[in-house]
């Protein structure tokens, strides 16, 4: 039962990442107010990203619970990976996003100037795949730290 709530929360959040990706961030040519659109549907995202990450912290302590050294070992160097790759996406990505703005949000020639770093321009600095799946490694792996003991 554990594994279906697992699931269906991961689709939900993940459903939500993808929403405010794709459909609630603008581009740089368009113009908006001062309130993000994707305000209220992140309001709605929170507590099922909650849950989310509650069950997939459950899951990393139960899949550690009797770890053998072979078994912790290739976790690391899958977590290794993951956060290598999705770390690199997400950096290249922001850094593609910024020259593409002609800035930061502190810089005046900039089409961010003025705005906060979470701005409806940069929704998808926050939520998308890569964010997704470091937030969701880190709460696996953080699951890890409860294991009862390593076993040869």
């Amino acid at each position: 039962m554990k594994n279906l709530s697992w699931y269906i929360s991961l689709g939900i959040s993940f459903l939500g990442f993808m929403v405010i990706n794709y459909y609630f961030t603008l581009d740089p040519t368009e113009k908006v107010g001062n309130l993000n659109p994707a305000f209220f549907l992140i309001v709605l995202l929170v507590p099922f990203l909650c849950v989310s990450l509650f069950i997939t912290w459950s899951v990393g302590v139960s899949f550690f619970e009797t770890a053998t050294k072979g078994k912790l070992a290739s976790a690391i160097l899958i977590i290794v990976v993951i956060f290598i790759l999705a770390g690199g996406t997400e950096y290249q990505y922001v850094t593609s996003q910024i020259e593409v703005f002609g800035g930061t949000w502190n810089d005046s020639k900039s089409i961010i100037y003025g705005r906060s770093p979470f701005n409806s321009y940069t929704n998808d600095w926050y939520f998308n795949e890569s964010v997704f799946l470091i937030i969701h490694t880190i709460a696996f792996s953080l699951g890890s730290l409860f294991r009862s003991k390593v076993t040869d």
